[in-house]
């Protein structure tokens, strides 16, 4: 039995948070300072059935687990991380599995080497209120992890382990870069389509102008890979956008949608922000991201 911290017990922690619980491991939750969980965690899933798990629910960490799972959305992190004290953190690994680019130099500027970069795919979750969370995905997530000098790979494989005997699909890869931009070629592009045009995946990839645009990104997104040290196959990467669900959405999609916070910056705006550093020309991540920010500034503007 592990001891886990999870930070940010939304759709992903949350699920994270169920599935680890009912395992038998010692799951504490950090939550927002006023976010109650008064019937814990409820979890109505298709694979993983529907059940409640009571983990331990604080709201800033008192004692120091084995390995801390940040699952916040970008926009909240930093201000999330002031709810783990350092004393807590001198041994627990802590992986971020956020998306986007630039949140393990956070935390390793919080605290120091102890980061490891982590993603989860293959995942669709919504949070109904606190405590409930619906996973929609028909097959289980897939977590990868990497470790370019902070955590030893033992290390990790024992955190896989825990992951994958709770009912994920778990891999552990040799370098940070193949964990960020084996997800983020992906989902840079279908989270930037589907939120510029406000439609499900299956739109934007039938429709030819649009599934111009998607390739265009999937594309752009392998090249500055290439650049980071990750060989990303486009086909590969656009057979993987086929066999998505129709249906499916995307969390920046439905947040810039209703005008929230969102994780464009984080996405897109870092992937251009990589493309500026090595001096490529992306004209179609460009498009998106600028036909984003004008939908984004319309919608906050409509609601004042």
């Amino acid at each position: 039995m592990k001891s886990i911290a999870i930070l940010g017990p939304g759709a992903i922690g949350g699920f994270l948070a169920a599935i680890l619980t009912r395992a038998g491991h010692n799951v504490t939750c950090i939550a927002r300072e006023g976010v109650e969980f008064k019937n814990g965690i409820h979890l109505e899933s298709a694979i993983f059935g529907n059940f409640r798990v009571f983990p331990r629910i604080v709201y800033r960490l008192d004692t120091e687990p084995d390995f801390i799972l940040v699952t916040v959305k970008a926009p909240f992190l930093r201000e999330s991380l002031r709810a783990i004290p350092k004393e807590q953190v001198k041994r627990a690994a802590m992986i971020p599995l956020l998306n986007g680019l630039g949140h393990a130099e956070v935390l390793r500027g919080d605290f120091g080497p102890r980061i490891a970069v982590g993603t989860i795919g293959r995942m669709e979750a919504q949070l109904e209120v606190p405590g409930q969370v619906k996973h929609l995905s028909p097959y289980p997530p897939h977590v990868e992890f990497a470790s370019d000098k902070d955590i030893p790979r033992a290390a990790l494989h024992e955190i896989s382990a825990v992951l994958s005997g709770a009912g994920t699909s778990t891999a552990v890869l040799e370098r940070e870069a193949e964990v960020i931009w084996r997800k983020l070629v992906r989902l840079n592009a279908i989270a930037s389509v589907t939120a510029a045009s406000q439609k499900p995946v299956g739109f934007v990839r039938n429709d030819p102008e649009w599934r111009k645009k998607l390739f265009g990104c999937v594309c752009e997104g392998a090249e500055i890979a290439r650049r980071e040290g990750a060989e990303i196959d486009p086909q590969e990467v656009m057979r993987e956008i086929d066999a998505l669900p129709a249906e499916l959405s995307t969390s920046l999609q439905r947040d810039i949608a209703q005008g929230r916070p969102s994780e464009l910056e984080a996405i897109t705006g870092a992937v251009m922000r990589q493309a500026e550093k090595y001096h490529i020309s992306c004209p179609f991540i460009r498009e998106v991201y600028e036909g984003i920010k004008t939908k984004y500034s319309q919608l906050v503007f409509s609601s004042i």
